[in-house]
């Protein structure tokens, strides 16, 4: 698998864009789930390596670049738990320019699943915080920022589902959550929202 960054979106030639591409193909191996962002001026590419798609045994990687995705650093392992299911589920910007990544860890659905949220410079990964969220269990989309406030979007898997939204005021370190639909039926519960501040 190869996944393509595209620096202009409007005008770009196929040559160019061949050579704008990070690979996280890990042979004999489950490669999957890659979130591209940005930090300041330099790209960062998260993704999971995993035994199989519902992991039982599974990493988290990170490659960096500084010259616009047309070269990428060797991966570095960020998350070395590998017991359990565990991924990145969402990734966006605090006030600083640093990556947020939610760090989900256990099985969706499961009521003891919780969210971690962690920053990264393209180098380090640092904890943010580990809110405790009365409806777990869940999905957390992607962060935007809107007038300073950090929002992203949940919903609740398990038997009882949710979904709404979370907010902070502080780049991160805490987090209200407000529900928009409670003890939603699961063919009607809208599932790993994303969103665009315009």
């Amino acid at each position: 698998k190869e996944y393509w960054a595209v620096e202009d979106g409007e005008n770009f030639d196929i040559n160019a864009l061949k050579r704008l591409k990070v690979s996280v193909v890990t042979p004999d191996r489950y490669s999957a789930w890659p979130m591209l962002g940005k930090v300041r001026d330099n790209l960062v590419c998260l993704y999971t390596v995993a035994d199989q798609h519902s992991a039982t045994e599974a990493g988290i990687y990170m490659k960096s670049s500084t010259t616009n995705g047309l070269s990428w650093t060797a991966r570095k392992e960020v998350f070395t738990d590998k017991t359990g299911v565990k991924g990145i589920t969402g990734t966006g910007n605090d006030s600083e320019g640093n990556l947020l990544l939610w760090y989900r860890d256990g099985s969706p659905g499961a009521w003891q699943t919780t969210h971690e949220l962690y920053k990264t410079d393209g180098y380090s990964i640092v904890l943010v915080s580990k809110p405790d969220f009365p409806l777990r269990g869940s999905h957390i989309g992607n962060i935007i920022s809107v007038d300073g406030k950090l929002f992203a979007f949940y919903n609740t898997y398990g038997n009882t589902r949710s979904w709404g939204l979370l907010k902070s005021s502080d780049d991160g370190v805490t987090w209200e959550q407000i529900p928009i639909e409670e003890d939603v039926i699961k063919a009607e519960c809208p599932v790993e929202i994303d969103a665009v501040y315009l």
